[in-house]
């Protein structure tokens, strides 16, 4: 996969509510030892059928996969992705001197062969597979490993003041999965990140033709299984810099003309952010969030770009 609590990195306590296998466990995203391929179902490739499954695993101190389930992907594909995720072994995960059981999520992905030639291309001008179908929009295919960031973070239920999670660590270029559409404004690439299983951010971005035209751009929270709201919009001071007012929370930011816009290709958290999460059809207008999730300053994410569904870094 691309490990979903941050897919290969982010450490996460579950202080409050029950996670997907058990509760009272630890989030974290270890690496790897063993980690084959699914087996492509043959009808799934026949019909054509190719996708992203992402499953959920818990891992004892040894590294072994005790328990797993399918969280997202298509039926035809889940039987598969789920069989083999259950023989991935891990680098255990030591916390305090003592291996530690956690729980990480992993996707399997699923892709036909590119179709047979008359003419085979040239190794050197070789094109790499195309991006995935991930479970809010797209993933890159391939360097999914490269490190693009860090993030520290923390998950706050306010209407208790209990913390429900926390995470901090880096993010890798198959943690960001980007939509890519348009409005009547213009293109838009949302570039999503999960942090949990229920808590993702995004930053909404909508590239434009002529710099002089970016003045404003929002990092939003969502909370997946019910219907929440979330937007918190930053105005552009320069081409570095932009604040949330009437907050005064700071980005560091960096603009960047790809594919023929302007967009902005990095966030650096220059003081804490939040983000504010308010249940539609719950909470009445001008209510206080329910949820906050604080991003912590010296936090950085270099985003990557998409055009016509491929993804790449910058």
């Amino acid at each position: 996969m691309r490990n979903s609590v941050l897919a290969a990195a982010l450490i996460a306590l579950v202080v409050h509510g029950a996670p997907a296998l058990a509760q009272d466990l630890i989030y974290a995203s270890p690496r790897p030892t063993y980690s084959p391929a699914p087996n492509y179902p043959d009808a799934a490739k026949s019909a054509g059928i190719q996708g992203v499954v992402a499953v959920q695993l818990r891992i004892d101190g040894s590294g072994a996969v005790t328990e797993a389930r399918v969280l997202s992907g298509s039926e035809q594909l889940q039987e598969s992705a789920l069989a083999t995720a259950k023989t991935w072994k891990f680098e255990p995960t030591v916390i305090a001197g003592t291996a530690t059981a956690v729980v990480t999520t992993v996707s399997l992905t699923f892709v036909a062969p590119p179709t047979t030639l008359s003419r085979a291309p040239s190794p050197v001008n070789a094109v790499p597979l195309p991006a995935m179908s991930g479970r809010f929009g797209v993933i890159a295919a391939i360097d999914g490993d490269k490190v693009i960031g860090w993030l520290k973070w923390e998950i706050r239920e306010e209407a208790t003041g209990k913390i429900l999670a926390i995470g901090d660590g880096p993010v890798h270029l198959k943690d960001v999965e980007i939509d890519e559409g348009r409005t009547a404004n213009g293109r838009i690439t949302p570039k999503t990140i999960r942090l949990t299983d229920e808590f993702t951010i995004r930053m909404s971005e909508s590239p434009v033709a002529n710099v002089s035209d970016k003045t404003v751009f929002g990092i939003s929270a969502q909370r997946t299984d019910i219907p929440t709201f979330s937007f918190e919009g930053f105005i552009l001071r320069d081409s570095k810099h932009a604040i949330k007012k009437p907050e005064g929370e700071e980005l560091g930011i960096d603009l960047r003309q790809v594919n023929g816009d302007w967009e902005i290709t990095r966030t650096e958290f220059l003081t804490d952010v939040s983000l504010r999460i308010t249940r539609l059809n719950v909470d009445p207008p001008g209510s206080p969030p329910y949820w906050r999730i604080k991003i912590s300053k010296g936090s950085t994410i270099t985003w990557p770009s998409i055009t016509n569904g491929k993804v790449t870094p910058n």
